[in-house]
């Protein structure tokens, strides 16, 4: 490459996240950051094993070639295997699959469903170790974070999901650092990746199941680009910000400056919140308040007159999400604000089985006497704070209020109970104790298949 070539690259927003991820080092990442890492891949982990109880992610394995001579990567959850991006999009799948992925708050997207699949399958195909894993997570969820918070709006959310629109640039960044490419090789595959942006929103309002695919795709799409630009492949350096770019094309170019802005003095995977309910990020706040109201005086649904859930104006107008009824399917379920609340007002707890297939009758009563009011304080907070407040007018009773400044993100121990809960039916104890073990020092770990390895079912 020509040295003014070189200069011109290095000047774009993915030449800047390029050099950057290229220096990513056990010296250059600080202890929490490392710590944060392990945490989204054991949440995203936790989902992904989960694997034969989601049709999708049985639909997206019959729908690619596995335990082939050559696959490599492990399908998790499952004794299969497949090649790197095969693996990458059926993981993703599963992952999304239970509607409790991580979330990067200001654009509501959901790193972990695509970057971890990519990166793991880029990593147990080139047998990375232990560190280059880490690091490889920390660079797709920069790229991906800062894209999805440059590009997102309200008004563009009502339309196009932010996990589609930033994920594959986040997957082609991460497997590019799990592959060991070049600063150069990385731009071209996180602009090759860049280019396959796409989907729509209309799941949300249809109640259907989408949304999942969105995810695997990303994932897919962030592999291949990274053994495109292994192989030689060469692509617009200036595909984000550029005159013709992924901006451009949603009319957020002059936002451009937020890709690179602040680049190395912090580490956006840190922002990541891991859900506590397997359903929209925007839910989250609002359940946990009808969870405490439950704890400190369980009211009797009969009782309950009407629910009032005060909220930001991205919770009230995200597809789906202002939804008192009808609730036909699970995914219209896991979106709907009033549904959430009724849902764990009925159960008097968070649970994964809120949201069944089946819709709870006492809870889809109830979300048809709740409604959505946007407060304007907890408008101004966000994307900093996810506040909420949920209101109940009781028959006979004075009202009851709770209000959460912002959500209460899972804690490592939580997270490693519910990945406990998720893996031994599947795998067995002794394997997911020793998964556990393996995430928390994967800084020590020779090669990722080490992990991956207990992942799979024990031979019986």
């Amino acid at each position: 490459m020509p040295d003014a070539t070189a200069t011109a690259t290095a000047a774009t927003a993915l030449g800047q996240l390029a050099a950057f991820t290229a220096g990513l080092t056990p010296a250059t990442l600080p202890p929490a950051v490392v710590e944060k890492a392990k945490a989204c891949l054991l949440d995203s982990l936790s989902a992904a094993v989960t694997f034969g109880a989601h049709p999708r992610a049985r639909a997206a394995l019959a729908a690619v070639p596995h335990d082939a001579p050559g696959h490599a990567c492990r399908i998790l959850g499952t004794p299969h295997r497949a090649a790197a991006a095969d693996a990458a999009f059926v993981n993703g799948v599963a992952t999304a699959a239970t509607g409790r992925m991580d979330t990067h708050p200001a654009p509501a997207s959901h790193p972990g469903t695509v970057v971890v699949p990519a990166v793991l399958a880029a990593a147990e195909q080139a047998g990375s170790d232990g560190f280059t894993l880490i690091a490889a997570l920390v660079a797709g969820y920069e790229a991906m974070c800062r894209l999805g918070e440059t590009l997102m709006t309200p008004a563009l959310a009502e339309t196009f999901r932010p996990t589609s629109l930033a994920g594959p640039t986040g997957a082609g960044f991460g497997a590019a650092r799990a592959l060991g490419l070049t600063p150069a090789q990385a731009v071209n595959a996180g602009s090759l990746a860049a280019q396959t942006s796409m989907g729509l929103n209309e799941w949300a309002h249809a109640g259907t199941n989408e949304g999942a695919f969105h995810s695997g795709f990303a994932a897919r799409n962030g592999v291949t680009a990274a053994l495109l630009g292994r192989a030689g492949a060469v692509a617009a350096p200036s595909v984000l910000e550029g005159r013709s770019g992924l901006l451009a094309a949603f009319g957020r170019r002059e936002a451009a400056a937020g890709l690179t802005a602040g680049l190395g003095e912090g580490f956006a995977i840190l922002a990541i919140l891991h859900k506590p309910a397997p359903a929209c990020v925007y839910v989250q706040t609002p359940v946990q308040l009808a969870e405490q109201l439950c704890r400190e005086d369980p009211p009797a649904l009969e009782d309950i007159e009407a629910v009032t859930i005060h909220v930001c104006h991205a919770a009230a107008t995200y597809p789906g999400c202002d939804n008192p009824g009808p609730i036909p399917t699970q995914q219209a379920a896991r979106m709907s604000l009033q549904y959430s609340v009724a849902s764990v007002l009925a159960a008097s707890a968070i649970r994964d089985g809120n949201w069944s297939d089946h819709p709870d009758p006492r809870a889809v009563a109830l979300a048809a006497r709740s409604r959505v009011v946007v407060e304007d304080a907890f408008t101004a907070a966000f994307p900093a704070r996810q506040s909420a407040a949920i209101e109940l007018r009781l028959r006979g009773r004075a009202p009851r209020r709770a209000e959460q400044a912002d959500l209460r993100s899972l804690t490592w121990p939580e997270l490693e109970r519910r990945f406990l809960l998720a893996a031994e039916p599947v795998i067995g104890r002794s394997q997911a104790l020793a998964a556990v073990e393996a995430t928390r020092r994967l800084e020590t770990l020779e090669a990722v298949g080490a992990l991956t390895a207990l992942l799979a079912p024990a031979a019986r």
